[in-house]
């Protein structure tokens, strides 16, 4: 809740991970990565709970999900081309569309992005008016990355890129530190956008970092299983192929224990980005929000990849923390990762763009508890046209629809968090199982009719109308 009103205009400063699991945080080394610098975080302010993405149809999920943090829309309805698959094209944010760089910097903000844009760079120019280490493909190397230099004129071919040396943390973490360090005291409020690699794949961290992880001691998570029980219509896409058929415990505790050594190295360097803020001064006056650009498998379900609706792949980790965020409980609401752009908004005062089209969550944050809206409504997301899932209250159904056969998970979140228990055909449950696949069709067909997902308010109206206890 925010303790008094802001008198100062905040700096902002937003990270987004790739590939971050939102239950990687706050671990031992064992059941999970070392993140002392998120926990910091976390503790200082608020942890949501319930953040989620909204899928879309490419199978590089990280390019709907990041347009959608950029414009405040669902995925899909945030690019130009969204059943466009894995080319340049598929990546355009529409122009169209005020993306949240361009609206701080149209309220005198400096704004400035750091790392990855999987996006197109007329929406980066239009949004930022400075850069450093950009990073404009969908994965590389973690070592030596082929990066480019922020170009007013927005000339960003292969001859302006160039090999930095160093790892991807550790460089766009330099940059973002560059940044702090060149600023003038009294220059104007800053906007900045830093976005890691890390954990993505290559699985390949730093020497130190790895070491500080045994495989043998890393714990399965307790969904794992050698293999998907069906074809869920991607078993074989590039992320599915990076680990052996069946999975194996060795094989999968090996990967995890890369993966969150990635995690807590990335974690260590954003630790060196919040002591330049402390150093420059701006700490105390900058809002840090820190998530995701979708979640992963990693051996749950027997699956390796975000190419699929369980928990593990469409939830996020999301800490808000600064000026006007007091410290409080974590959120326990389903909140679209892309309500941070309105929420933003509202909390610096900032008019929210007729184009975003996603609710602000401001009230969660500041209003006291017996006076917040929890009333859940349902919340859509889809992988392609093979999976949709709606999730409601502790309720979550999952349709797959590959090679002209339909299948149903039916899950009880408040007893089964792993989604191991599929109640789809157990009779004690065919009224739930009903209302869900009806409100979750009646969203596909109008998804499925104008090529777009977005929130069918009426769906969503009605069924929470008759629902309502």
């Amino acid at each position: 809740m925010v303790t008094s009103p802001v008198t100062i205009r905040p700096n902002v400063l937003l990270i987004v991970a790739d590939d971050h699991r939102a239950d990687c945080i706050a671990g031992n080394r064992e059941s999970g990565p070392a993140t002392p610098v998120l926990d910091a975080l976390a503790n200082r302010g608020t942890l949501i709970n319930g953040a989620r993405i909204g899928g879309g149809h490419n199978p590089a999920v990280c390019v709907p999900s990041r347009a959608a943090i950029m414009t405040g829309r669902a995925p899909d309805r945030a690019l130009k081309h969204p059943r466009s698959q894995c080319n340049s094209e598929n990546q355009e944010i529409r122009e169209d569309l005020t993306t949240i760089g361009k609206t701080f910097r149209e309220n005198g903000y400096i704004t400035h992005v750091v790392g990855k844009w999987h996006n197109d760079t007329k929406s980066l120019n239009r949004s930022f008016v400075g850069g450093t280490n950009i990073f404009l493909d969908g994965m590389s190397e973690h070592e030596n990355p082929l990066l480019h230099d922020y170009s007013p004129k927005g000339n960003y071919g292969v001859e302006t890129a160039h090999v930095v040396p160093g790892f991807s943390s550790q460089i766009f973490a330099d940059g973002a530190v560059d940044f702090l360090q060149k600023r003038e005291q009294g220059e104007s409020p800053f906007f900045l956008y830093l976005a890691f690699t890390s954990p993505h794949d290559p699985r390949t961290p730093p020497e130190e970092y790895r070491q500080r992880y045994d495989a043998k001691r890393i714990e399965l998570p307790q969904n794992f299983l050698p293999e998907h029980p069906f074809d869920n219509g991607e078993l074989l896409i590039r992320d599915e192929q990076l680990a052996s058929f069946p999975r194996t415990e060795d094989e999968v505790q090996r990967q995890t224990a890369d993966y969150y050594a990635l995690i807590e190295h990335h974690d260590n360097e954003l630790g060196r980005v919040i002591s330049a803020l402390k150093e420059s001064g701006e700490y105390e006056n900058t809002l840090i929000i820190y998530t995701s650009d979708h979640g992963l498998a990693m051996g749950s379900h027997g699956l390796l990849g975000k190419q699929n609706l369980y928990e593990h792949s469409i939830k996020v980790p999301m800490i808000l923390a600064g000026p006007g965020v007091d410290q409080q409980d974590p959120i326990k609401n389903d909140i679209p990762s892309y309500s941070i752009f309105p929420t933003l908004c509202d909390m610096l005062d900032i008019p929210i763009p007729a184009t975003v089209e996603a609710e602000s969550f401001v009230d969660l944050l500041t209003k006291p508890r017996e006076h917040r809206v929890t009333e859940p409504t349902p919340y859509f997301s889809h992988y392609r046209d093979i999976q949709r899932a709606v999730n409601w209250k502790h309720w979550k159904l999952i349709r797959y629809e590959v090679g002209g056969e339909v299948r149903l998970q039916l899950f009880n979140l408040s007893e089964d968090e792993g989604e191991m228990q599929n109640l789809a055909n157990d009779h004690t449950h065919q009224a739930i199982l009903h209302e869900l696949l009806e409100a979750l069709e009646t969203w596909w067909s109008h998804t499925a009719r104008i090529g777009m997902v977005e929130r069918d308010e009426s769906t969503v109206s009605s069924f929470q109308a008759e629902k309502a206890e």
